[in-house]
């Protein structure tokens, strides 16, 4: 829970997500490598505990990080379908004493979440970039700073047609 709300109180959600996949690889590795119960009770634990942080902060991505209404019921739509098939591979591929299988997942959505991070960084510092060069070029143009000439409910009209094309949108990370 507080890694959750430290990840709303900071509005970045990847690097925690690094961090929880970094607890389950090393549950993983204390399951792997000890075979006494308490050892084992421990790694059971800290792997819970990054799976569960993990995943909700990961499934809540998607739907954020795109802006038409459209788009996001379609990204929704797949991230659930793609879950779904997920766990009908799970029940096919994971045997009980395969849990290397389950580590070089975790390893995945760690790394995952790390090039998505910096990607929607770089993109966000890009059009940051766009914005500060045309707010000093076409200073005094109303309401929306581009100095395109659109403004009031033509910039909503436009902003909304773009959605997360419009220079002004920004990915939450």
């Amino acid at each position: 829970m507080s890694t959750i709300y430290f990840s709303l109180k900071t509005n970045v959600k990847a690097p925690y997500i690094v961090g929880s996949s970094i607890l389950v690889i090393i549950g993983y590795i204390v399951l792997i490598t000890t075979h006494t119960a308490g050892a084992q009770y421990v790694g059971t634990f800290l792997t819970a505990a990054g799976v569960y942080t993990t995943s909700a902060m990961a499934l809540s991505g998607p739907g954020k990080n795109v802006s038409a209404q459209t788009k996001q019921a379609v990204v929704l739509a797949l991230q659930i379908s793609l879950g779904d098939l997920g766990a009908i591979t799970g029940v096919l591929v994971y045997q009980p004493t395969i849990i290397i299988i389950a580590l070089g997942c975790t390893i995945l959505t760690g790394l995952t979440a790390t090039a998505l991070y910096i990607f929607m960084s770089h993109e966000n510092k890009l059009r940051g970039q766009l914005k500060a060069q045309n707010a000093v070029s076409e200073k005094g143009h109303g309401e929306d700073s581009w100095g395109d000439g659109w403004k009031g409910e033509d910039e909503i009209e436009r902003r909304r047609a773009l959605g997360d094309r419009h220079p002004a949108w920004r990915y939450r990370l």
